[in-house]
């Protein structure tokens, strides 16, 4: 679950609703999420990727979506970077507490202006979800509307 109190998203974006779920899958992870925006119609984006720094495409309804690498440099963190035509338009620190129960993800990206945005994210494992593993935990996060 999101603690959208604990969270700041710029220009007050924080979406109606969000979901985040990740699995372990093939030396990576299986990441899937669902998100309703203030305003505009729910939409799904998906990849499996491994944490060898190789690309992998992101797809969603919106159709193929920038491609993200993934670098995990301890068991509790991973960064996943966002490019276009190989320019870094975004990254996502994501760190999971030691106990698994907490997952933080600070992204930064850049605005239309180049102005520099960074957006945190806190979320708290659903109490309905069980672990996937002892390397990736299952998380799921529900954003609901608060600001």
């Amino acid at each position: 679950m999101l603690d959208s109190r604990a969270s700041t998203y710029p220009d007050h974006r924080c979406p109606k609703r969000m979901m985040i779920e990740m699995s372990p899958e093939r030396g990576g992870v299986h990441y899937h999420s669902e998100t309703e925006p203030a305003v505009g119609e729910t939409f799904h984006v998906d990849y499996v990727a491994g944490y060898d720094g190789k690309p992998a495409i992101v797809t969603g309804d919106r159709g193929i979506l920038l491609p993200v690498t993934l670098h995990r440099d301890a068991p509790n963190h991973v960064r996943a970077t966002y490019t276009s035509a190989l320019q870094v338009m975004a990254t996502s620190d994501r760190t999971l507490s030691a106990d698994g129960n907490v997952m933080k993800i600070v992204t930064v990206s850049h605005d239309a202006f180049g102005q520099s945005q960074t957006t945190i994210g806190i979320y708290h494992r659903d109490a309905d979800q069980v672990g996937c593993g002892s390397n990736v935990p299952c998380l799921v996060a529900h954003h609901p509307t608060t600001r």
